[in-house]
Protein backbone atom coordinates (compact mmCIF):
# COMPACT_ATOMS: atom_id res chain seq x y z
CA UNK A 1 0.00 0.00 0.00
CA UNK A 2 1.60 3.27 -0.94
CA UNK A 3 2.32 5.75 1.98
CA UNK A 4 -0.01 8.74 2.38
CA UNK A 5 1.60 12.31 1.42
CA UNK A 6 0.14 15.36 2.76
CA UNK A 7 0.54 17.31 -0.58
CA UNK A 8 1.51 20.65 1.12
CA UNK A 9 3.84 19.08 3.71
CA UNK A 10 7.87 20.35 2.84
CA UNK A 11 10.38 17.58 4.37
CA UNK A 12 14.22 18.92 3.90
CA UNK A 13 16.51 15.59 3.97
CA UNK A 14 20.10 16.03 3.99
CA UNK A 15 22.35 13.44 2.37
CA UNK A 16 26.23 12.51 1.53
CA UNK A 17 26.90 11.43 -1.86
CA UNK A 18 30.19 11.44 -4.03
CA UNK A 19 29.36 14.00 -6.28
CA UNK A 20 29.13 12.79 -9.93
CA UNK A 21 28.34 9.08 -9.03
CA UNK A 22 24.69 7.27 -8.73
CA UNK A 23 23.90 6.33 -4.81
CA UNK A 24 23.08 2.70 -4.78
CA UNK A 25 19.26 2.43 -4.64
CA UNK A 26 19.50 0.16 -1.49
CA UNK A 27 21.28 3.22 0.39
CA UNK A 28 18.85 5.36 -0.79
CA UNK A 29 15.59 3.58 -0.12
CA UNK A 30 15.24 3.69 3.09
CA UNK A 31 15.44 7.89 3.06
CA UNK A 32 13.61 8.67 0.24
CA UNK A 33 10.85 5.63 0.07
CA UNK A 34 8.54 6.62 2.39
CA UNK A 35 8.25 9.86 0.85
CA UNK A 36 7.17 8.17 -2.40
CA UNK A 37 10.43 9.25 -4.32
CA UNK A 38 11.95 6.37 -7.02
CA UNK A 39 15.66 6.18 -5.08
CA UNK A 40 16.51 5.47 -8.81
CA UNK A 41 15.69 8.79 -9.81
CA UNK A 42 16.74 10.62 -7.01
CA UNK A 43 20.42 9.31 -7.06
CA UNK A 44 20.31 10.07 -11.48
CA UNK A 45 19.30 13.47 -10.30
CA UNK A 46 21.85 13.91 -7.40
CA UNK A 47 24.86 12.59 -9.72
CA UNK A 48 23.39 15.07 -12.36
CA UNK A 49 23.41 17.90 -9.68
CA UNK A 50 26.89 16.93 -7.90
CA UNK A 51 28.99 16.75 -11.49
CA UNK A 52 30.66 20.08 -10.46
CA UNK A 53 31.87 17.89 -7.61
CA UNK A 54 32.87 14.83 -9.23
CA UNK A 55 34.77 12.23 -6.50
CA UNK A 56 34.29 14.20 -3.77
CA UNK A 57 31.77 13.88 -0.94
CA UNK A 58 29.67 16.18 -0.34
CA UNK A 59 26.19 16.85 1.17
CA UNK A 60 23.06 16.63 -0.68
CA UNK A 61 19.94 18.59 0.39
CA UNK A 62 16.59 17.25 -0.74
CA UNK A 63 13.89 19.69 -0.73
CA UNK A 64 10.50 17.25 -0.91
CA UNK A 65 7.02 18.07 -1.35
CA UNK A 66 4.09 16.56 -3.38
CA UNK A 67 6.09 13.10 -4.22
CA UNK A 68 8.90 16.00 -5.83
CA UNK A 69 12.20 16.33 -4.77
CA UNK A 70 14.59 19.30 -5.49
CA UNK A 71 18.03 18.32 -5.62
CA UNK A 72 21.20 20.79 -4.37
CA UNK A 73 24.05 20.50 -3.02
CA UNK A 74 25.68 22.11 0.51
CA UNK A 75 29.21 22.08 0.05
CA UNK A 76 31.87 21.93 3.33
CA UNK A 77 34.40 24.21 3.71
CA UNK A 78 36.99 20.77 2.83
CA UNK A 79 35.17 20.15 -0.55
CA UNK A 80 35.36 23.48 -1.75
CA UNK A 81 39.51 23.59 -0.71
CA UNK A 82 39.60 20.50 -2.54
CA UNK A 83 37.92 21.88 -5.67
CA UNK A 84 39.71 25.09 -5.74
CA UNK A 85 42.78 22.45 -5.93
CA UNK A 86 41.48 21.69 -9.28
CA UNK A 87 43.26 18.17 -9.37
CA UNK A 88 42.17 15.28 -11.39
CA UNK A 89 39.75 13.16 -10.88
CA UNK A 90 40.60 10.17 -9.04
CA UNK A 91 39.00 6.51 -8.53
CA UNK A 92 38.15 6.72 -5.23
CA UNK A 93 38.22 2.33 -4.84
CA UNK A 94 41.99 2.58 -6.14
CA UNK A 95 43.32 5.75 -4.71
CA UNK A 96 42.72 6.07 -0.73
CA UNK A 97 44.09 8.22 1.69
CA UNK A 98 45.09 10.99 -0.80
CA UNK A 99 47.11 14.31 0.37
CA UNK A 100 46.63 17.16 -1.49
CA UNK A 101 49.86 19.03 -1.98
CA UNK A 102 48.96 21.60 -4.43
CA UNK A 103 48.17 25.43 -3.65
CA UNK A 104 45.64 28.11 -3.94
CA UNK A 105 45.17 31.56 -4.01
CA UNK A 106 44.61 33.37 -0.76
CA UNK A 107 41.87 35.16 -2.99
CA UNK A 108 40.25 31.69 -3.40
CA UNK A 109 40.33 31.25 0.38
CA UNK A 110 38.68 34.72 0.79
CA UNK A 111 35.96 33.66 -1.68
CA UNK A 112 35.37 30.20 0.26
CA UNK A 113 35.37 31.91 3.84
CA UNK A 114 32.48 33.88 1.97
CA UNK A 115 30.34 30.98 0.89
CA UNK A 116 31.20 29.54 4.28
CA UNK A 117 30.26 32.30 6.60
CA UNK A 118 26.79 31.23 7.08
CA UNK A 119 27.82 28.31 9.10
CA UNK A 120 30.76 30.66 10.97
CA UNK A 121 30.57 31.62 14.25
CA UNK A 122 32.90 34.10 13.65
CA UNK A 123 31.47 38.19 13.58
CA UNK A 124 33.94 39.07 11.25
CA UNK A 125 35.21 37.46 7.47
CA UNK A 126 38.41 37.60 9.37
CA UNK A 127 37.41 35.18 11.66
CA UNK A 128 35.83 32.88 8.67
CA UNK A 129 39.12 32.98 7.04
CA UNK A 130 40.89 31.94 9.89
CA UNK A 131 39.02 28.51 9.78
CA UNK A 132 39.29 28.18 6.01
CA UNK A 133 42.92 28.69 6.87
CA UNK A 134 42.73 26.21 9.07
CA UNK A 135 40.34 23.86 7.01
CA UNK A 136 43.75 23.90 4.39
CA UNK A 137 46.07 22.91 6.80
CA UNK A 138 43.92 20.17 7.38
CA UNK A 139 43.42 19.16 3.73
CA UNK A 140 47.33 19.38 3.22
CA UNK A 141 47.33 22.50 0.88
CA UNK A 142 49.43 25.77 1.05
CA UNK A 143 47.89 28.73 0.25
CA UNK A 144 50.03 31.30 -2.09
CA UNK A 145 52.76 28.71 -1.69
CA UNK A 146 52.85 29.16 2.08
CA UNK A 147 52.04 27.52 4.94
CA UNK A 148 48.60 27.99 6.17
CA UNK A 149 49.56 28.09 9.69
CA UNK A 150 52.27 30.97 8.54
CA UNK A 151 49.14 33.46 7.34
CA UNK A 152 46.90 32.67 10.68
CA UNK A 153 49.76 34.39 12.41
CA UNK A 154 50.16 36.98 10.02
CA UNK A 155 46.58 37.72 10.01
CA UNK A 156 46.40 37.92 13.60
CA UNK A 157 49.25 40.31 13.44
CA UNK A 158 48.06 42.58 10.91
CA UNK A 159 50.78 41.40 8.42
CA UNK A 160 48.05 40.47 5.91
CA UNK A 161 44.77 41.99 5.15
CA UNK A 162 41.01 40.49 5.14
CA UNK A 163 38.44 42.96 4.08
CA UNK A 164 36.37 44.16 6.63
CA UNK A 165 33.04 42.69 6.41
CA UNK A 166 30.57 41.38 8.80
CA UNK A 167 28.79 38.33 9.07
CA UNK A 168 25.05 37.56 9.85
CA UNK A 169 23.68 34.06 9.31
CA UNK A 170 20.45 32.92 8.07
CA UNK A 171 18.84 29.35 7.06
CA UNK A 172 20.10 29.61 3.34
CA UNK A 173 22.62 32.68 2.71
CA UNK A 174 24.22 35.30 4.53
CA UNK A 175 24.86 39.05 4.32
CA UNK A 176 27.97 41.06 5.07
CA UNK A 177 27.96 43.85 6.69
CA UNK A 178 30.15 46.04 8.51
CA UNK A 179 31.11 44.15 11.94
CA UNK A 180 29.85 45.89 14.90
CA UNK A 181 32.74 47.04 16.99
CA UNK A 182 31.60 48.56 20.55
CA UNK A 183 33.13 51.70 21.33
CA UNK A 184 31.59 52.43 24.69
CA UNK A 185 34.37 50.33 26.18
CA UNK A 186 37.02 51.55 24.78
CA UNK A 187 36.15 55.38 24.95
CA UNK A 188 35.31 54.84 28.70
CA UNK A 189 39.11 53.22 29.55
CA UNK A 190 40.52 55.86 27.31
CA UNK A 191 38.85 58.97 29.12
CA UNK A 192 39.25 57.71 32.20
CA UNK A 193 42.53 56.79 32.36
CA UNK A 194 43.82 59.88 30.92
CA UNK A 195 41.42 61.84 34.00
CA UNK A 196 43.33 59.42 36.34
CA UNK A 197 46.71 59.77 34.44
CA UNK A 198 46.06 63.85 34.96
CA UNK A 199 45.12 63.64 38.66
CA UNK A 200 48.03 61.30 39.56
CA UNK A 201 50.53 63.52 37.98
CA UNK A 202 48.74 66.28 39.80
CA UNK A 203 49.31 64.08 43.04
CA UNK A 204 53.44 63.32 42.35
CA UNK A 205 53.72 67.06 41.27
CA UNK A 206 52.54 67.95 44.38
CA UNK A 207 54.21 66.11 46.52
CA UNK A 208 57.24 66.96 44.66
CA UNK A 209 57.48 70.62 45.11
CA UNK A 210 56.49 70.22 48.70
CA UNK A 211 59.27 68.22 49.13
CA UNK A 212 61.63 70.09 47.63
CA UNK A 213 60.41 73.27 48.88
CA UNK A 214 60.91 71.80 52.23
CA UNK A 215 64.77 71.32 51.40
CA UNK A 216 65.19 74.98 50.86
CA UNK A 217 65.86 77.51 53.02
CA UNK A 218 64.72 80.31 51.34
CA UNK A 219 61.06 80.27 52.44
CA UNK A 220 60.33 83.23 51.27
CA UNK A 221 61.66 83.14 47.83
CA UNK A 222 60.41 79.77 46.30
CA UNK A 223 59.98 79.75 42.62
CA UNK A 224 59.82 77.32 40.04
CA UNK A 225 63.06 78.17 39.24
CA UNK A 226 64.88 77.37 42.48
CA UNK A 227 62.80 74.39 43.06
CA UNK A 228 64.38 72.54 39.86
CA UNK A 229 67.78 73.68 41.03
CA UNK A 230 67.28 72.00 44.23
CA UNK A 231 66.46 68.67 42.37
CA UNK A 232 69.88 68.89 40.17
CA UNK A 233 71.49 69.23 43.14
CA UNK A 234 69.90 66.48 44.47
CA UNK A 235 70.15 64.16 41.60
CA UNK A 236 74.17 65.18 41.29
CA UNK A 237 74.55 63.64 45.19
CA UNK A 238 72.53 60.85 44.29
CA UNK A 239 75.07 60.16 41.38
CA UNK A 240 78.02 60.82 43.72
CA UNK A 241 76.77 58.27 46.22
CA UNK A 242 76.42 55.94 43.58
CA UNK A 243 79.71 56.45 42.12
CA UNK A 244 81.06 55.65 46.24
CA UNK A 245 79.30 52.49 46.20
CA UNK A 246 81.54 51.65 42.85
CA UNK A 247 85.12 51.88 44.48
CA UNK A 248 85.61 47.96 44.67
CA UNK A 249 84.62 47.68 40.64
CA UNK A 250 87.47 47.78 38.51
CA UNK A 251 88.15 51.40 36.64
CA UNK A 252 86.84 50.96 33.61
CA UNK A 253 83.59 50.47 35.13
CA UNK A 254 83.76 53.44 36.82
CA UNK A 255 84.77 55.64 34.04
CA UNK A 256 81.65 54.22 31.85
CA UNK A 257 79.35 55.49 35.08
CA UNK A 258 81.12 58.53 35.15
CA UNK A 259 80.14 58.95 31.92
CA UNK A 260 76.79 58.20 31.99
CA UNK A 261 76.40 60.48 35.14
CA UNK A 262 77.76 63.27 32.82
CA UNK A 263 75.66 62.92 30.58
CA UNK A 264 72.52 62.70 32.32
CA UNK A 265 73.45 66.20 34.38
CA UNK A 266 74.14 67.96 31.02
CA UNK A 267 70.25 67.25 30.19
CA UNK A 268 67.26 68.66 30.72
CA UNK A 269 64.22 67.23 32.49
CA UNK A 270 61.99 66.83 29.44
CA UNK A 271 65.19 64.78 27.75
CA UNK A 272 65.61 62.79 30.61
CA UNK A 273 61.75 61.57 29.92
CA UNK A 274 62.17 61.44 26.45
CA UNK A 275 65.20 59.14 27.04
CA UNK A 276 63.33 57.04 30.11
CA UNK A 277 61.03 56.33 27.20
CA UNK A 278 63.08 55.65 24.41
CA UNK A 279 64.69 53.40 26.57
CA UNK A 280 61.27 51.41 26.96
CA UNK A 281 60.04 51.32 23.15
CA UNK A 282 63.66 50.05 22.60
CA UNK A 283 63.03 47.10 25.01
CA UNK A 284 59.47 46.14 23.57
CA UNK A 285 60.94 46.43 20.02
CA UNK A 286 63.80 43.71 21.23
CA UNK A 287 61.18 41.64 22.51
CA UNK A 288 59.24 41.32 19.57
CA UNK A 289 62.15 40.34 17.49
CA UNK A 290 62.64 36.96 20.12
CA UNK A 291 61.54 34.05 17.79
CA UNK A 292 60.30 32.02 19.84
CA UNK A 293 55.61 31.43 19.50
CA UNK A 294 55.02 32.23 23.08
CA UNK A 295 56.93 35.29 23.54
CA UNK A 296 55.40 36.22 19.99
CA UNK A 297 52.09 35.18 21.23
CA UNK A 298 52.45 37.47 24.07
CA UNK A 299 53.26 40.13 22.60
CA UNK A 300 50.44 39.91 20.08
CA UNK A 301 47.88 40.28 23.04
CA UNK A 302 49.12 42.67 25.06
CA UNK A 303 51.24 45.01 22.72
CA UNK A 304 48.96 45.46 19.25
CA UNK A 305 45.70 46.94 19.51
CA UNK A 306 42.66 46.18 17.36
CA UNK A 307 39.15 46.82 18.30
CA UNK A 308 38.67 43.35 19.95
CA UNK A 309 42.33 43.40 22.21
CA UNK A 310 42.36 43.73 25.69
CA UNK A 311 41.55 47.24 26.51
CA UNK A 312 44.89 47.98 28.28
CA UNK A 313 46.39 47.62 25.06
CA UNK A 314 45.65 50.93 24.34
CA UNK A 315 48.32 51.72 26.44
CA UNK A 316 51.07 49.31 25.87
CA UNK A 317 50.84 49.63 21.99
CA UNK A 318 51.92 52.84 22.15
CA UNK A 319 55.36 51.34 23.75
CA UNK A 320 55.13 49.14 20.85
CA UNK A 321 56.73 48.77 17.43
CA UNK A 322 58.18 45.96 15.43
CA UNK A 323 59.86 46.83 12.43
CA UNK A 324 63.31 49.30 13.09
CA UNK A 325 61.87 51.88 10.82
CA UNK A 326 58.96 52.22 12.21
CA UNK A 327 60.89 52.49 15.90
CA UNK A 328 63.48 54.70 14.17
CA UNK A 329 61.55 57.29 12.65
CA UNK A 330 58.97 57.68 15.48
CA UNK A 331 61.85 57.98 18.31
CA UNK A 332 63.83 60.34 16.38
CA UNK A 333 60.16 62.74 16.01
CA UNK A 334 60.11 61.94 19.85
CA UNK A 335 64.01 63.03 20.72
CA UNK A 336 63.59 66.44 18.54
CA UNK A 337 60.36 67.35 19.55
CA UNK A 338 59.32 65.98 22.96
CA UNK A 339 61.45 68.21 25.10
CA UNK A 340 60.26 70.93 22.84
CA UNK A 341 56.60 70.75 23.88
CA UNK A 342 58.70 70.04 27.44
CA UNK A 343 60.17 73.03 27.72
CA UNK A 344 56.40 74.60 26.59
CA UNK A 345 54.68 73.49 29.35
CA UNK A 346 57.18 74.23 31.93
CA UNK A 347 57.02 77.97 31.14
CA UNK A 348 53.21 77.97 31.08
CA UNK A 349 52.52 76.93 34.79
CA UNK A 350 51.31 79.95 36.75
CA UNK A 351 51.96 78.34 40.27
CA UNK A 352 55.12 77.22 41.66
CA UNK A 353 56.36 73.67 40.54
CA UNK A 354 59.44 71.66 40.89
CA UNK A 355 59.01 70.01 37.83
CA UNK A 356 56.40 69.55 34.63
CA UNK A 357 58.25 65.60 34.26
CA UNK A 358 54.21 64.16 35.38
CA UNK A 359 52.42 66.69 33.57
CA UNK A 360 54.27 65.93 30.30
CA UNK A 361 53.91 62.08 30.92
CA UNK A 362 50.31 62.66 31.62
CA UNK A 363 49.58 64.21 28.72
CA UNK A 364 52.05 61.82 26.13
CA UNK A 365 49.90 58.77 28.04
CA UNK A 366 46.67 60.53 27.28
CA UNK A 367 47.51 61.36 23.66
CA UNK A 368 48.38 58.01 22.50
CA UNK A 369 45.62 56.09 24.63
CA UNK A 370 42.99 58.70 22.68
CA UNK A 371 44.78 58.64 19.29
CA UNK A 372 44.64 54.90 19.45
CA UNK A 373 40.27 55.43 20.53
CA UNK A 374 40.63 57.69 17.13
CA UNK A 375 41.93 55.24 14.95
CA UNK A 376 39.15 52.56 16.44
CA UNK A 377 36.86 55.00 15.77
CA UNK A 378 37.64 55.63 12.09
CA UNK A 379 37.82 51.69 11.70
CA UNK A 380 34.35 51.46 12.35
CA UNK A 381 33.32 54.23 10.50
CA UNK A 382 35.46 54.50 7.25
CA UNK A 383 37.51 52.06 6.93
CA UNK A 384 37.36 48.43 4.98
CA UNK A 385 39.82 46.25 6.98
CA UNK A 386 40.75 45.60 10.09
CA UNK A 387 44.16 45.90 10.91
CA UNK A 388 45.86 46.32 14.12
CA UNK A 389 47.56 48.79 15.23
CA UNK A 390 50.94 49.70 17.20
CA UNK A 391 53.30 52.60 17.48
CA UNK A 392 54.27 55.84 19.10
CA UNK A 393 52.75 57.85 16.08
CA UNK A 394 50.05 59.61 18.12
CA UNK A 395 51.48 60.32 20.87
CA UNK A 396 54.52 61.93 19.19
CA UNK A 397 52.28 63.84 17.23
CA UNK A 398 50.69 65.83 19.56
CA UNK A 399 54.63 66.80 20.95
CA UNK A 400 55.15 67.99 17.15
CA UNK A 401 51.55 70.05 17.13
CA UNK A 402 52.21 71.83 20.72
CA UNK A 403 56.07 72.41 19.45
CA UNK A 404 55.19 74.08 16.19
CA UNK A 405 52.33 75.97 18.60
CA UNK A 406 55.17 77.06 20.88
CA UNK A 407 57.85 77.83 18.52
CA UNK A 408 56.51 78.35 14.66
CA UNK A 409 59.27 79.61 13.20
CA UNK A 410 61.52 76.76 14.28
CA UNK A 411 63.37 75.39 10.73
CA UNK A 412 63.24 71.53 10.40
CA UNK A 413 64.67 69.33 7.94
CA UNK A 414 63.49 66.16 5.84
CA UNK A 415 65.84 63.74 6.64
CA UNK A 416 65.82 62.64 3.13
CA UNK A 417 66.07 65.92 1.83
CA UNK A 418 68.59 66.99 4.74
CA UNK A 419 69.63 70.54 2.81
CA UNK A 420 65.84 71.56 2.53
CA UNK A 421 64.57 73.39 5.61
CA UNK A 422 61.37 74.80 6.27
CA UNK A 423 59.36 76.40 9.28
CA UNK A 424 57.75 73.32 11.75
CA UNK A 425 54.26 75.31 11.34
CA UNK A 426 54.17 75.00 7.85
CA UNK A 427 55.20 70.69 8.32
CA UNK A 428 52.67 70.61 10.60
CA UNK A 429 49.95 71.77 8.33
CA UNK A 430 51.13 69.92 5.40
CA UNK A 431 51.33 66.89 7.56
CA UNK A 432 47.91 67.16 9.21
CA UNK A 433 46.75 67.64 5.39
CA UNK A 434 48.18 64.54 4.20
CA UNK A 435 46.47 62.59 6.55
CA UNK A 436 42.86 63.88 6.16
CA UNK A 437 43.15 63.04 2.74
CA UNK A 438 44.77 59.56 3.71
CA UNK A 439 42.15 59.02 5.93
CA UNK A 440 39.14 60.04 3.69
CA UNK A 441 40.35 58.29 0.81
CA UNK A 442 41.31 55.38 3.24
CA UNK A 443 44.98 54.60 2.42
CA UNK A 444 46.06 51.69 4.48
CA UNK A 445 50.02 52.40 4.64
CA UNK A 446 49.75 54.66 7.92
CA UNK A 447 47.09 54.88 10.64
CA UNK A 448 46.02 58.19 9.65
CA UNK A 449 43.40 58.50 12.23
CA UNK A 450 45.50 57.42 14.95
CA UNK A 451 47.62 60.39 13.89
CA UNK A 452 44.77 63.05 13.62
CA UNK A 453 43.58 61.76 16.88
CA UNK A 454 47.22 62.48 18.49
CA UNK A 455 47.46 66.59 16.56
CA UNK A 456 44.04 66.93 17.84
CA UNK A 457 44.85 66.13 21.50
CA UNK A 458 48.34 68.48 20.75
CA UNK A 459 45.93 71.26 19.79
CA UNK A 460 43.79 70.67 23.35
CA UNK A 461 47.24 70.46 25.22
CA UNK A 462 48.51 74.07 23.80
CA UNK A 463 45.33 75.61 24.69
CA UNK A 464 43.97 74.31 27.60
CA UNK A 465 46.25 71.61 29.33
CA UNK A 466 47.74 73.49 31.61
CA UNK A 467 45.61 75.18 32.66
CA UNK A 468 43.26 72.16 33.55
CA UNK A 469 45.84 70.44 35.04
CA UNK A 470 46.62 73.71 37.60
CA UNK A 471 43.03 73.67 38.82
CA UNK A 472 43.31 69.56 39.28
CA UNK A 473 46.24 70.32 41.26
CA UNK A 474 44.25 72.83 43.60
CA UNK A 475 41.77 70.18 43.88
CA UNK A 476 43.97 67.63 44.85
CA UNK A 477 45.12 70.22 47.36
CA UNK A 478 48.76 70.90 47.45
CA UNK A 479 49.00 71.31 51.48
CA UNK A 480 47.14 67.98 52.59
CA UNK A 481 51.22 67.06 52.08
CA UNK A 482 52.55 69.07 54.60
CA UNK A 483 49.81 68.70 57.38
Amino acid sequence: MAPKIDPNEVKIIYLRAVGGEVGASSALAPKIGPLGLSPKKIGEDIAKASGDWKGLRVTVQLTVQNRQAAVSIVPSASSLVIRALKEPPRDRKKDKNVKHSGSIPFDEVISIARTMAYKSLSKNLAGTVLQILGTCQSVGCTVDRKQPHDLIEAIKEGEVEVPLEGIRSSARASTFNRPNIPLGKSALFAISLSGFSVVAAAQFTNYETTQLAGESSNWLGITSSRLKTIKEMKLAKRLQSGLDRLHAFPETVQRVYILASENLLAMTDGQRVVAGIIAINTVVFAAWQIPNPAIQRFMTKHFLHSHDSPLHTMVTSVFSHKSIAHLGFNMLALYSFGPLSFKFLERQNDSVEGTAMYKWLSLYLSAGCLSNLASITATKYLSRSLIPSLGASGAVYSTLVMSAYAYPDISVNLIFLPLFSFPISTGVLAMVGVDTVGLLARWKFLDHAAHLGGAAFGGFGCLYFNDMFDRTRKIVDIDAYTK
